[in-house]
């Protein structure tokens, strides 16, 4: 029995480390190349079955239940015909209900419009650390949440 164990736990320490041998040696890469790597592996995570993008209607939303707690990407739908929407993050609603309550320790206003820039990439978006127990109140169009590795490049070096 002892040996059955000692084996398992061998296993379990080799099989970590044989996996991260697999992965590439970085360092020789330049700026430029490890760049255009990112812009693939971006690629790669979009093109994936466990890319997640969902569509959230105008209305109030619990974070935590409606929506998953976490950082997000936040877009405007661009199938909505509506060329804006805004959301407010707030940590508390007033008592109807109905929109933030002026006192809540956390209460962000942000407009959101889908015009696009020249490269066909949508020029506004917000990233979002949703935290649990929190709410969004989204008006006027539905907001596209996705990962936050869809947010543009700005080309900084």
């Amino acid at each position: 029995m002892k040996k059955l164990f000692v084996l398992l736990l061998a296993l379990v320490l080799i099989l970590p480390a044989a996996a991260l041998a697999d992965l590439p040696d970085l360092s020789g890469l330049t700026y430029d190349e490890l760049v255009q790597l990112r812009q693939k592996i971006n690629l790669a995570i979009w093109n994936s079955e466990e890319w997640q993008e969902v569509t959230v209607p105008p209305g109030i939303w619990k974070i935590g239940e409606d929506i998953p707690a976490g950082k997000w990407c936040l877009v405007v739908s661009q199938n909505s015909g509506i060329p804006f929407a805004s959301f407010t993050y707030c940590s508390k609603l007033n008592k109807s209900g109905l929109d933030a309550d002026d006192d809540a320790e956390i209460n962000e206003y942000v407009t959101l419009n889908n015009k696009t820039n020249n490269d066909g990439k949508r020029a506004t978006f917000s990233i979002v650390d949703f935290l649990p127990d929190t709410y969004i109140i989204i008006e006027f169009a539905p907001i596209v949440f996705m990962p936050p590795a869809m947010k543009p490049d700005l080309g900084f070096k």
